[in-house]
């Protein structure tokens, strides 16, 4: 049994987690620049104490991939894949091959997020101008046509597809090092083509007067199928890069 400084016998075997909330509940109950100046036990300190804090310290993220879909868990995995199900067993280590740094940024995931709600109002754009052509423009009761909602949508795309290239940009940067290879670049132009396109839709809704300009509106209707289309073909090119990050990761040896 050990005893209750049993943090300052070498001899006592305790956790890891044992021995760091020992210290914890120590640190809470004591004075500690009282302890730092006077206690002489700070010099009995138990090196494996200072061993825990530099591997501790010095720890970094593990993953493991799913030999048979090609997931990868942060983490050690307790359990089946959660995209496949498959069992734990197919899990085996895996080196990102990624930086502290570029993992953490790529983590955020703000091109993926900002590209969905791009392409979502795009959809809605294309939705609201047919709806509002060809059936009802008070369809339900709210204001969907010209002065409502197809204003809204035609006025904030051109926002959102202008941040979702900006930071298709600086996330190409980050995860392939480089733009300049041939589905980059054709993302590249095709994005900026997207944000012409967007930025001419608000134009000539505007200036259509209301939709009474039979040929101003005809045109902005192209514009929006346009930019339907650019937005689909877009996420159909990122289908195509299946490599996340460069350099590629790779499996380790399997433990034991």
């Amino acid at each position: 049994m050990c005893e209750k400084r049993s943090y300052f016998n070498p001899s006592c075997e305790i956790s890891e987690k044992t021995l760091l909330r020992t210290i914890f509940y120590r640190c809470l109950s004591t004075n500690v620049i009282h302890e730092i100046i006077s206690c002489k036990e700070i010099i009995l300190f138990d090196i494996r104490v200072l061993h825990l804090i530099v591997v501790i310290m010095s720890k970094t993220t593990t993953f493991y991939i799913c030999r048979l879909c090609g997931y990868i868990y942060k983490g050690k995995p307790t359990g089946n894949c959660p995209a496949c199900g498959a069992p734990v067993s197919s899990f085996v280590p895996y080196n990102l091959g990624l930086d502290d740094f570029r993992y953490k940024l790529l983590s955020v995931d703000l091109h993926p997020i900002a590209t969905h709600f791009g392409v979502g109002i795009a959809v809605l754009l294309a939705l609201d101008y047919f709806v509002v052509t060809i059936i009802n423009p008070n369809l339900f009761n709210i204001d969907l046509g010209y002065g409502g909602a197809l204003d809204f949508l035609a006025l904030i795309l051109p926002i959102f597809v202008g941040l979702t290239a900006l930071l298709g940009y600086f996330d190409g940067k980050l995860r392939y090092k480089k733009i300049k290879t041939k589905f980059l670049m054709r993302k590249l132009w095709l994005a900026c083509i997207y944000f012409a396109v967007s930025i001419a839709i608000p134009i000539f809704n505007f200036t259509s007067g209301m939709g009474s300009n039979f040929t101003f509106k005809a045109i902005e209707g192209v514009l929006i199928v346009a930019a339907f289309l650019l937005a689909a073909v877009l996420g159909m090119i990122g289908k195509e890069l299946t490599c996340n990050a460069v350099p590629r990761g790779r499996e380790l040896p399997k433990e034991g």
